[in-house]
């Protein structure tokens, strides 16, 4: 899950579009997981396609705003420009005060590597027994 993180970071850097990359990178992810990930009831296929939703979309929204070239942080710093026209803002103000962009990329990649993501209610993947990779 760490990876698929990973993943729709690069895609929202290549494509500078977070709609791009939630409708690009969201499918190929889904289409890699159906291909490589075997459930052992249908409970637990609807958990981890709802949290790889989740994931890939959260990635893609909150990623995209730490990206400078990003439509985001420019259209932000262009408002804030003709708003206060006495300072001239760069992405990098925006991208530095988004808290919450950091707190969400952080926390997803760092909770998903290390597994303490299934302490977070509703939001850990299903157990060994019943999700498992398959032997290719």
């Amino acid at each position: 899950m760490g990876w698929c993180g990973i993943l729709s970071l690069l895609g929202n850097v290549a494509l500078a579009d977070e709609t791009a990359e939630v409708a690009t990178m969201s499918p190929i992810i889904r289409d890699i997981t159906e291909k490589h990930v075997e459930c052992a009831d249908e409970e637990a296929a609807y958990t981890l396609r709802l949290r790889l939703a989740t994931h890939t979309a959260s990635m893609g929204i909150y990623g995209s705003q730490l990206i400078p070239w990003h439509c985001f942080p420019v259209f932000f710093a262009d408002i804030a420009g003709a708003v206060y026209p006495l300072r001239a803002f760069t992405p990098f103000d925006i991208i530095g005060h988004n808290y919450l962009s950091f707190i969400v990329v952080g926390s997803l990649v760092i909770l998903s590597f290390t597994g303490w993501d299934r302490f977070i209610p509703k939001f850990g993947l299903p157990d060994k027994k019943r999700v498992r990779l398959r032997k290719i």
